[in-house]
């Protein structure tokens, strides 16, 4: 699998043993999933016990069942929603309890630590500290309940789990803010965070072309994200600027959609939007440094959204152009003075914030912002302290 969730799970797995932690995973086995970046298993020096599961997605993969890309992340996410309580992942539940009982009886640890979503992965960990008594520590990275749900009824078990679940941990963790509104008074946030060693690494820019003024966006952009406002500010841009269109790259790396490139067609941007399929997190990573300004979006309606690429966007050193709403992305983009927010439908205003970053790149006058308190060794240091304090 790919994505930040498993970024995140990676890089704290990473760093615990700087702090005396041994981590053991608890995991699955292949799944047919959307996003798959294989360059994570390099970084794994630790014990990963993984189990056999129920769940529609590991069936699609013991059984070679073809499916495209698009099915698994739309379609079958609705069927799923209404199929599964809590998500899809409940056919999990059973291998990894029994594999979770017996590493336990092995191996001894100290805590549980479950992350989610899914929000499976919870209801395991609840019940191991139920049948073992260890302290379990939970992690929203979203929000659960999450929304829509297919019926009333869905949405009221959802509460009573995570009600249960809340009551048993002994400590409980989230993304941002705006998720810990929603959970209990003494929720502790770790936001997402980048690996420094991924920067400082040797990286080779294989673009053979004369440079442009390059902006990279990572991601793909599942409804209701759309990267429509900014390439209509980027289109206005250009026509008033003619000159403009033979200096500017803009390179959309991820899963996008027939729409994307329609409306790039639309707009005349097919000589200076490039649409990159999604790449390891390596080969992400080199994009990034090689660019000149990072766009990071989420809607006006998105209001728990933080995003976890935000974390690599920090470590790049690069200036950021957040088309996002007031929030937890806003937050530290103010707050750590790596870039400008302006509202993401306001086609004007990102217009205006595009031109000024330009204009900077042409003078070498973009100034680096102070990012070392989200590196993965300092949120590591945070989570181990909660380990340490049930201990």
């Amino acid at each position: 699998m790919g994505m930040g969730g498993v970024r995140r799970v990676v890089s704290f797995c990473k760093y615990l043993p700087q702090k005396n932690w041994s981590p053991i995973v608890l995991s699955v086995k292949n799944i047919k999933y959307f996003i798959n970046d294989d360059s994570f298993l390099r970084e794994i020096n630790y014990p990963v016990v993984r189990t056999e599961s129920a769940d529609p997605l590991r069936l699609l993969k013991s059984f070679q069942l073809k499916t495209n890309k698009k099915n698994i992340s739309s379609s079958f996410h609705k069927l799923s929603s209404f199929m599964f309580i809590p998500d899809n992942k409940i056919g999990w539940f059973p291998y990894a309890l029994h594999s979770g009982l017996n590493l336990i009886k092995k191996h001894k640890p100290d805590i549980i630590f479950a992350s989610a979503p899914p929000y499976t992965s919870l209801l395991i960990g609840y019940y191991l500290k139920k049948l073992t008594k260890l302290p379990l520590i939970v992690e929203f990275r979203d929000p659960w309940p999450y929304s829509p749900y297919p019926t009333f009824l869905h949405r009221k078990i959802n509460e009573c789990l995570k009600t249960k679940v809340l009551k048993s941990a002994d400590a409980v963790i989230t993304i941002n803010k705006v998720i810990s509104k929603n959970l209990p008074s003494n929720t502790i946030i770790i936001p997402p965070g980048y690996d420094p060693e991924d920067f400082t690494k040797k990286h080779t820019d294989k673009s053979s072309s004369k440079h442009k003024f390059t902006i990279t966006y990572t991601g793909s952009f599942f409804p209701p994200r759309t990267p429509e406002y900014f390439l209509k500010a980027l289109s206005e841009l250009i026509i008033e600027n003619p000159s403009l269109s033979k200096d500017f790259k803009l390179e959309l790396i991820g899963l996008h959609s027939t729409q994307e490139q329609e409306t790039i067609k639309k707009l005349n941007l097919e000589n200076i939007v490039e649409i990159i399929p999604y790449l390891p997190h390596n080969e992400c990573i080199q994009k990034l440094i090689h660019s000149d300004l990072l766009w990071i979006m989420i809607d006006e309606v998105e209001d728990t959204a933080s995003t976890g690429k935000i974390g690599e966007y920090l470590g790049a050193g690069k200036p950021i152009l957040a088309t996002v709403p007031e929030g937890p992305c806003a937050d530290i983009i103010n707050e750590t003075h790596t870039g400008i927010v302006v509202p993401p439908r306001d086609i004007k205003a990102i217009k205006k914030a595009i031109y000024d970053f330009y204009l900077k790149y042409k003078s070498n006058s973009h100034q680096t912002g102070k990012t070392e308190s989200y590196s993965w060794q300092n949120l590591t240091s945070k989570l181990t302290d909660i380990f340490d304090s049930l201990t």
